[in-house]
């Protein structure tokens, strides 16, 4: 194991080793998925693809649906690229797991660095204009760019 704090190395025991594969993406049921520009997150070929596809096509904004771990550290990779990020969750916090009051900092804590947040509203449908995807929301706000990330547990 790598301390990064300190700049340690050491061995770490164990009796049993259990490796979780994470989540499995959720396309959800809304016309537009499909389209190019639309993507979800499973693993590194699906973060390499999202990154090449904002580069050569010069993405300046994003939508990031889902307010999970996943949709977090998309949102997170996307801004640290220059990226103008917006997330989206149904739910009245991030990182369903926390109660509101421990999302809160986070929440805090994301918009301080540039994030948007909207709360409270879901996507509806996408539709492509000027060769771009755009969102159409329960509750109407304005983004041209949109990347699905949305998960669930894979059991």
């Amino acid at each position: 194991m790598n301390d990064s704090k300190n700049g340690t190395t050491y061995t770490e025991t164990y009796d049993k080793l259990l490796l979780s594969t994470g989540a499995e993406p959720i396309k959800p049921p809304l016309d537009g998925v499909d389209l190019p520009g639309v993507f979800t997150l499973r693993g590194i070929p699906d973060a390499v693809k999202i990154k090449n596809y904002a580069a050569e096509n010069n993405v300046k904004n994003a939508v990031v649906v889902g307010g999970g771990y996943i949709g977090i550290e998309i949102a997170e990779n996307l801004k640290n690229s220059g990226v103008d990020v917006t997330i989206v969750e149904l739910l009245d916090h991030i990182i369903v797991p926390f109660d509101y009051d421990m999302a809160a900092g986070l929440q805090s804590y994301l918009v301080s660095k540039g994030v948007n947040l909207i709360l409270r509203n879901g996507v509806r449908s996408i539709e492509e204009k000027e060769r771009a995807p755009f969102c159409k929301f329960r509750k109407w706000i304005n983004s041209n760019r949109y990347s699905n990330i949305s998960c669930r547990r894979k059991t």
